[in-house]
């Protein structure tokens, strides 16, 4: 949830924002579109930060710094039987002589979400490209944590993005 208290400040929880493992990228966006729609209680505000921040992903001004992930690992790479990014991310520390145990954390750029667990991810000092549509959708699912108790969901800001115009709503 989020919400402002009486002095000003908002107060975050459970959103993206304060997981762990969230790049700030999402961090950010996030914050500017809960501050934006706080301004006029406007959705479309919400959504001109959301076509802003695919902007710089898309024209890569952003820095690979900024789309960093964190990952507690849970267990040893031997132990997953599912070839997640926490597999890609524990295959990438083997590859670099890292021995990560469980209960470690490891940063990691999505690179290429849908490639072979090898090279789906860069471990935070090797990543030197990223996953736009990976990055893409992580900002999207945000603002659907914004804007879903104004009713908008994730089908609904896909629709607004691809210039599907909704009739977007005024809160204020």
């Amino acid at each position: 949830y989020f919400g402002k208290k009486q002095n000003g400040e908002f107060k975050t929880a459970g959103i993206e924002m304060e997981q762990r493992s969230t790049c700030k990228l999402i961090k950010n966006a996030q914050m500017d579109m809960i501050r934006a729609l706080d301004e006029n209680m406007r959705t479309e505000d919400v959504f001109e930060v959301i076509k802003h921040k695919i902007e710089i992903l898309e024209s890569k001004e952003i820095g690979i710094s900024k789309l960093v992930k964190t990952k507690k690992v849970s267990k040893r790479l031997k132990n997953y039987s599912v070839e997640n990014r926490s597999v890609s991310t524990l295959k990438r520390c083997r590859k670099n002589g890292i021995d990560l145990k469980p209960g470690q954390s490891v940063n990691f750029v999505v690179r290429n979400d849908d490639a072979n667990p090898l090279n789906r991810v860069r471990l935070d000092f090797e990543a030197d490209s990223y996953d736009i549509d990976f990055y893409r959708q992580e900002l999207i699912r945000a603002a659907e944590s914004i804007l879903s108790p104004l009713g908008i969901d994730r089908e609904e800001i896909q629709k607004e993005l691809n210039g599907k115009n909704l009739k977007l709503k005024n809160f204020g």
